[in-house]
C-alpha cells in the first residue's frame, strides 16, 4: 500500500496563542444560505446514509451533493441493486435525497449517476473502498457508558500527550480483535506511564491495510483494517474510562491521492475535469501529497466541517490536530501568496468548536499564529525539534549552550513540544530515528540511550503541551514506519528501565506526587548557562501562583563528564519557607535506569537546606544527565547540612524580572555556607503494568 507522509515549510512568525479567534464571524460566506445554521444549528441537515425512527418507524434518509448529475439513483442490499430513483433537495442545492424503509445499518449501497456511473458515498461511515460501496452505520446503536456523561478533557497544562500510530502500536499484541480493541489492552501501559492523552495519527479509510494514514480516501469512514465505527467508539470510551483523551489527526489540505471517494464525483472517468470538490486551476489543484480541496466552494467547507462535527459528536475525539495548515493557508507555488479561503474554513472550524465545544484542542501541525491567528489553540513545535536533536548531536566542544538557553527562554505554552514525531523519525521522509542521530554505529550504546531520554526530558519540561511519539520511551532505534511494529519484547525486557525513566519524568511533569507544580507552569527562566563546563539550569513556575507555587529547577550537564562539587544557582530569597529545602526528584543517570548508566550525581530523595542569604548548591553531575529539583519532597525525609561548596556558580545569567512573582525568585550574591548531604528514600516508583 502506498503510504504518504507530511512535512510543510515553516514561515512566519507566530504571535502569542489566541490572537485571531473569534475575530471574524463572517461565516462561510454572504452567498452561502447555510452558513449561519451551521453556527448556530446542531440540527442542520447531515448528508450521508442518515438512520432515523424505531420499529416500524424505522427509515434510512439518504442525501448526497453531486452537482453535474442529471439523474442520480440509489442500489444496494436493501433493493437487490435495482436503483431507486433519487430526487432533488428543494432546500438543499445540488442535493439529491431519499427515504428507504428497507434500508438498515449494515446494508451496502452505492449511487449510480447518470445511469451508468457508479459512486460510493464520500460521507459513509463506513466503506469497502475495494469493492466501491458504502455501509449503513447508525451510530444511535453505539451506548456510551454512564460515565462517560462525566468525562471532561483535561485542560491543555495537564496533558502529556502520545503519539500514536494505531497499526504498528498494536502489531505484536495478542488477541483476534479489531486494532481498536487491541489497543484497549493495552491502556494500562500508557496510564502506568502517566501519559493522559493520545495524539491518534490518522484512522480515515486509506488505501490498502499500511498506511501512516496521511493519504484519505473517505474522509467520513474509518478505516476498515482497523475496526469498525463501533470499535472506534469502544477504544474512546475505554479511554475516558482511564483518565486519558484521545485527540485526532486530519487531513484536508489534501485528500487522496488513490481510491478517492469524490473525485470526478458526478462526472464520468477519464476527463480533465476533477470535479466541483477541488480546484480545477493549476496554481492550486495540488499539494506534494494530492488534490487540494476547493476551499472557496461552500459545500466543500460545509463538507469538511461535518467531518469535524462528526467526530465530536459521533465518537466523542477530545481535540484535533490540524496536517499541513500551510497547504490550507498558502499555495506552495507562491508560498507569499495567502489563501483567504482556506483561512475562513479554519476559522470557522474553530470558532464554531470553541462556541459548542469549548474543551475540545484546536491544534495546528504549522502556520497556526500566521497574521493574527484562525481560532487555533496550540502549534506544533518542529522548529524546536529540528534544533534540539541538532544540538544533542554535536561533539560537547561545539555546543554553543548559551544560543541554546535563549532558545529555551523563548518557548511559550502556545506550542506542542517533542523529541521526535512521525515527521521527523519516520522512513517516507527519510528521517531516522534520535539513537540513530546521536550514534548510528552503536544506537543501543550508552551515548545514545543517555541523549535519547535528555531529549525527551527536555521536551517534557519545558513550556507548552509535551508529546512524544510511540517508542521514544522504549529508546526504539528503528526508523518510524508502518511496517514495523513497536518493540515490546524490549519493553518488557532489557529496555524496562528506560520506560521507568520516562515514566518517571511524566509524573513530574503532571506533578503526580505534589512535589512539582512548576512544571505546569507558563513560565521559563534560565538561572545558569555555562558554555564551559557545558550545562544548562532553568526555573519553571506559574507567573500567576506567586509563592503559593513554588518552582521546580531542571539541570541539564550535556557534557560528557561528570562533574564534582558542581556549584548550582538556585532561587532563594523571597520564598515562604524561610530556610527553604531542596530536594532531588530525578536523575537520569540512575543505574536503575539502564546497569550501563554512570550512577553519579545526587540520589532522588536527597534533600538540602539552603539560607535565604545563599545561592549555590554544590552537587555531583553524571554525564549527559537530567536533575530535576524541587522544594517540595517526601513528609518524611530528613535534611542535615554539611560541607560548604568550593566554588562559584559558573555561568552567571541575568533574569529579567518581569512582574513581582519573577522577580521574588531573584538570587541572592552572599557566600555560600556549608551543606551535609542525607541520602533519604528514593522518590518513588508507581507499578506500571505492561501488555
Amino acid at each position: 500500500a502506498t503510504a504518504f507522509a507530511t512535512a510543510g515549510p515553516t514561515r512566519g512568525a507566530p504571535v502569542r496563542p489566541g490572537a485571531g479567534v473569534g475575530a471574524h464571524g463572517a461565516g462561510m460566506g454572504a452567498n452561502d444560505p447555510l452558513a449561519a445554521a451551521f453556527k448556530d444549528d446542531p440540527l442542520l441537515p447531515r448528508l450521508g446514509a442518515i438512520p432515523y425512527g424505531e420499529g416500524m418507524a424505522h427509515a434510512v434518509r439518504f442525501r448526497v451533493w453531486a452537482p453535474k448529475a442529471h439523474s442520480v439513483g440509489l442500489q444496494g442490499d436493501f433493493n437487490h441493486w435495482k436503483p431507486d430513483e433519487m430526487h432533488p433537495d428543494p432546500q438543499l442545492p445540488g442535493v439529491w435525497t431519499l427515504d428507504s424503509r428497507r434500508a438498515k445499518a449494515g446494508d451496502a449501497y452505492q449511487y449510480v449517476i447518470d445511469g451508468s456511473i457508479i459512486r460510493r458515498d464520500p460521507q459513509a461511515r463506513a466503506v469497502r473502498a475495494h469493492d466501491n460501496v458504502s455501509i449503513v452505520v447508525d451510530p444511535r446503536s453505539w451506548k456510551w457508558p454512564a460515565s462517560e456523561a462525566g468525562w471532561r478533557t483535561p485542560d491543555a497544562k495537564e496533558l502529556v500527550m502520545y503519539e500514536m500510530h494505531l497499526g504498528t502500536f498494536t502489531d505484536g499484541l495478542v488477541g483476534d480483535e479489531s486494532r481498536f480493541r487491541k489497543a484497549i489492552k493495552a491502556l494500562p501501559y500508557l496510564t502506568g506511564m502517566g501519559v493522559n492523552c493520545i495524539q491518534l495519527m490518522p484512522v480515515n479509510e486509506f488505501t490498502g491495510d499500511r498506511s501512516w494514514g496521511y493519504n484519505p480516501g473517505d474522509v467520513f469512514a474509518i478505516e476498515s483494517s482497523y475496526g469498525t465505527p463501533d470499535d472506534f467508539r469502544a477504544f474512546v470510551a475505554a479511554c475516558h474510562a482511564s483518565g486519558v483523551a484521545v485527540t485526532l489527526d486530519i487531513v484536508h489540505n489534501h485528500w487522496g491521492p488513490q481510491e478517492l471517494a469524490v473525485w470526478r464525483f458526478d462526472l464520468p472517468d477519464g476527463q480533465g475535469d476533477p470535479g466541483r470538490y477541488f480546484y480545477a486551476d493549476e496554481e492550486r489543484a495540488f499539494t506534494e501529497w494530492g488534490p487540494r480541496p476547493d476551499f472557496s466552494n461552500p459545500e466543500v467547507r460545509r463538507f469538511i466541517l461535518a467531518s469535524v462535527r462528526m467526530f465530536v459528536e459521533e465518537y466523542h475525539i477530545d481535540g484535533f490536530r490540524w496536517d499541513s495548515v500551510f497547504n490550507i493557508r498558502y499555495f506552495p507555488g507562491n508560498a507569499t501568496e495567502a489563501n483567504p479561503d482556506g483561512d475562513e474554513t479554519l476559522r470557522i472550524a474553530n470558532e464554531w468548536l470553541e462556541k459548542r465545544y469549548p474543551r475540545v484542542l484546536r491544534i495546528a501541525e504549522d502556520h497556526a499564529y500566521d497574521n493574527g491567528g484562525v481560532g487555533f489553540q496550540a502549534q506544533w513545535n518542529s522548529a524546536f525539534q529540528a534544533r534540539l536533536s541538532a544540538f544533542l548531536a554535536q561533539p560537547p566542544a561545539r555546543m554553543d549552550v548559551g544560543a541554546f538557553a535563549v532558545a529555551l527562554k523563548d518557548l511559550e505554552t502556545g506550542w506542542v513540544q517533542f523529541a521526535e514525531c512521525h515527521d521527523s523519525a519516520g522512513d517516507l521522509n527519510r528521517h531516522h530515528r534520535l539513537p540513530q542521530h546521536f550514534d548510528s554505529m552503536q544506537p543501543n550504546g550508552v551515548k545514545a540511550k543517555l541523549l535519547n531520554l535528555m531529549a525527551n526530558a527536555v521536551a517534557l519540561t519545558v513550556p507548552g503541551i509535551p508529546m512524544f511519539l510511540q517508542g521514544v520511551e522504549m529508546h526504539e532505534t528503528a526508523d518510524f514506519s508502518d511496517g514495523t511494529p513497536l518493540p515490546w519484547g524490549q519493553a518488557r525486557g532489557p529496555r524496562k528501565g528506560l520506560v521507568m525513566a520516562n515514566r518517571d519524568l511524566i509524573l513530574l511533569r503532571r506533578n503526580a506526587a505534589g512535589f512539582t507544580p512548576g512544571l505546569k507552569g507558563d513560565r521559563l527562566s534560565v538561572l545558569q548557562a555555562d558554555n564551559k563546563n557545558k550545562v544548562i539550569v532553568f526555573m519553571r513556575y506559574d507567573s500567576k501562583g506567586g509563592l503559593d507555587a513554588p518552582p521546580t529547577v531542571v539541570v541539564l550537564n550535556f557534557s560528557d563528564q561528570t562533574l564534582k562539587d558542581y556549584s548550582l544557582r538556585l532561587p532563594a530569597k523571597g520564598i515562604k519557607n524561610n530556610s527553604p529545602v531542596w530536594y532531588c526528584l530525578y536523575n537520569s543517570s540512575s543505574p536503575a535506569y539502564d546497569k550501563e548508566f554512570a550512577g553519579a550525581g545526587p540520589r532522588p530523595g536527597t534533600g538540602w537546606r539552603l539560607s535565604t542569604r545563599r545561592a549555590a548548591l554544590p552537587v555531583e553531575l553524571g554525564p549527559r544527565s537530567v536533575v530535576v529539583l524541587s522544594m517540595q519532597g517526601p513528609a518524611d525525609a530528613k535534611v542535615i547540612a554539611a560541607a560548604a561548596a568550593r566554588t562559584e556558580p559558573l555561568g552567571d545569567w541575568t533574569v529579567e524580572a518581569s512582574d513581582d512573582n519573577e522577580a521574588a525568585f531573584d538570587m541572592p550574591s552572599a557566600d555560600i555556607e556549608e551543606f551535609v548531604e542525607e541520602i533519604i528514600a528514593p522518590f518513588p516508583y508507581r507499578f506500571m503494568p505492561l501488555p
